[in-house]
């Protein structure tokens, strides 16, 4: 927004100002998934078919067990291994 009003393409009077302020949340904060349901699946397949190994996932995703643990939860999704 005021990128916009210091180049001079936009007014920054005080209802715009106003309006801008609203935009912010006060609610909690929501991050976004990081991993899409589909690429979650998939990678459960490739578990439970044994073609990659549970570490060297870890290694790709850059996540620890818990977390992925956590990923198959959030999708409840059955986790593919028992370490």
């Amino acid at each position: 927004f005021w990128r916009v009003v210091n180049l001079g393409l936009l007014e920054a009077d005080a209802a715009t100002r106003r309006s801008v302020e609203g935009l912010r949340g006060d609610g909690p904060e929501v991050h976004p998934v990081l991993y899409s349901e589909e690429f979650v699946r998939d990678l459960q397949a490739v578990l439970e078919q044994g073609a990659v190994t549970v570490r060297r996932v870890l290694e790709l995703l850059e996540i620890n067990q818990p977390e992925l643990e956590g990923l198959f939860a959030s999708y409840q999704l059955a986790v593919p291994f028992d370490l």
